[in-house]
Order: C-alpha cells, then structure tokens, then sequence
C-alpha cells in the first residue's frame, strides 16, 4: 500500500466512526474493514489497530465496548440535545428562508452519527409560519459584521411591501448612511442596530428589508457613546423594536402577572406587594403603540397608575380603536 493510501485509510477509518458509530452502535476491525472496502481500501486488523491507536492520540474520542464488541465515538463537537435546540431555532428563525434551512439543518446532521441524526428530524409546529424568502439575509448579516469588525459606515437602502404583494424601496428609494453597531435578534428576525447623525440616537433597521448595501471603508463608524448608553438601557423596555420616549411607568398587576412581568423585564425588577391579589412595579418603558398593544393583551390584570401622561395615552389609544366598532 502507498504511503498515501495508508494516510487515506486513516482519514477514512475516523469519516467511518463518526458515521456509523455511537454509543449504541459499535464497529469492530471487521466492521471497519468491511466499510474501508467500500472506497476500495484493503486493511487487516493489526493496521486498524494502528489506526484506531493514531486517532486516538488526534484526540478522537473512542471507547473500547466492554467484551470486545468493537469501539465508537463518545463524544463529539455537539452533543445531541444542543444539536436539537439549534435545529430547532433554524427551524423556526423567520429570517433563514425554507431551502437556507433545509442546507443548514443538513449540515448539522452531519456533526452526529447517521443513528443519532434520526433523532434530529424534528417535528416543529411554527406558531406563525412566515418564513423569509430572500436568501440573501446571510450574506447582508456577514457583510454587517464585516463593517462592525473594521469599524466602517454602512449604506443602503430599505424595502417595503404594497398592499399589491410588491416589493418597493422605501422613501422613493432614499440611501441610509448609518454606523452599524450591533445586531440583535427579535421575535425570530435579525434587526441591526445603528447610529444614525440626523437623529443623533440609534435606529433598528430588519436586516431582511436592507437592500443594496455598501461599506463606506472610507468612513469610520460614528456615535460609539451614543450607541453604549443605549446598550446598557436597552432591556424588556422596549417593544417590538420600535422606538418611542424613556418613561419611567409605575404598574399595578394581578399575582398572576408574576411571570409575565419577571419574563419581560427581568428578575432585577422590584414587585412591591399592594392589596391581596396585587403588586406595583416600577420599570423604564420605551413608550410607543407597540407598548400599548402589550399593554392591552393583558386586559384588565394591568394598569397603568403613573404618570398621568402615560396613562391618558394608552386610553387614547384604546379609544381610537374603539372609534373604530362603534355604528
């Protein structure tokens, strides 16, 4: 056998093991060999030995079954139950289209033997199944973090949907020019946060509407300061990634708010027990329609005690709805 063709064996004997082995499934010398036949390699059993000791030393994770029953692979880059929730998270990520995840899935099968990737075939029920259809959202992400990484302004423009189902560039196809400095990832879509000079403050903008976009290597990124005061206030206080006015918001909630009120903004927050049944929480608010809508799923199990402001507003609010229903 060649010299290369022995370093091809052992290259294969490990493919093999990380495929068809785990803890279950054992492969002897004769497995192994059996298997290397098929890519039209020859080997006896003292040569696998050799090999399998090589791999072991690259730091290939193999256990001898008890009994002489054959070896296979312990452990791996991903164990099972991680590889499930990121299968399902691709699953369910709005901004990965259909064939993305399809790929990306695949490949994560791979990281296990073909026993285990059964396991994998997940049977996600999408809670809302609008998924992206521009494949091109990975590409926009890579470039953002290209720009943050070499500290350049950014340039696009942003899309919308007509009530015609077409695509169009927002404001007559204005070009935002904006320093990226984060991107977060919200009720399953990408938004990237950045700086923008006419505003002095920080814009969201959904990575899947950016179009056309460009570094500006030319130009070093603006409104670090800006964008780190933000970072540090950014929590539960904001909704649905819309922007709005800071307000300090005092809320009376029902006991059974508990979770809900703890979910959204944390166990930082203070909950101050009032009457039987009834608590107070004090909590910075982004307030903005998207905050009233919160406020409204919520019915009657919270209200909005100060300030006055905040609390005629979202009554306002409720009343331009009802305007609406009246005949």
């Amino acid at each position: 056998m060649a010299i290369s063709e022995m370093k091809l064996k052992t290259l294969y004997i490990m493919k093999i093991l990380l495929e068809l082995s785990d803890e279950d499934h054992y492969m002897t010398a004769s497995d192994i060999g059996r298997e290397l036949a098929s890519y039209g390699l020859n080997a006896d059993r003292r040569s696998i030995y050799n090999d399998l000791e090589v791999l072991e030393h690259f730091g290939i994770d193999l256990v001898k079954a008890p009994g002489n029953r054959g070896w296979y692979v312990a452990s791996r880059e991903f164990e099972l139950p991680e590889l499930k929730i990121l299968i399902d998270a691709v699953h369910v990520a709005k901004f990965i289209p259909p064939k993305k995840s399809e790929i990306l899935i695949k490949k994560l099968q791979q990281s296990v033997s073909k026993y285990s990737a059964q396991a994998l075939h997940r049977q996600i029920i999408l809670s809302n199944p609008a998924k992206s259809e521009f494949d091109f959202v990975y590409y926009i992400v890579d470039a953002l973090h290209g720009a943050m990484n070499m500290n350049y302004r950014v340039r696009f423009q942003y899309m919308e949907w007509t009530d015609k189902k077409q695509v169009r560039l927002r404001h007559d196809g204005k070009v935002y020019e904006v320093s990226p400095w984060g991107l977060i990832w919200d009720d399953e879509y990408y938004y990237l946060l950045a700086y923008d000079p006419y505003i002095n403050g920080i814009k969201h903008f959904r990575v899947d509407r950016i179009r056309n976009l460009q570094k500006a290597e030319w130009l070093a990124r603006e409104g670090k300061e800006v964008y780190e005061k933000y970072r540090k206030g950014f929590s539960g206080k904001t909704f649905g990634m819309y922007g709005g006015r800071d307000v300090s918001v005092k809320l009376k909630c029902t006991s059974r708010m508990a979770n809900v009120i703890i979910d959204r903004f944390g166990l930082e927050v203070m909950m101050v027990p009032k009457e039987e049944g009834y608590f107070t929480v004090l909590v910075t608010i982004t307030v903005s329609p998207q905050f009233f809508g919160w406020m409204a799923s919520n019915g009657t199990d919270v209200e909005i005690l100060e300030p006055m402001s905040v609390r005629d507003g979202y009554r306002d609010y409720m009343n331009n709805i009802l305007k609406q229903y009246e005949r």
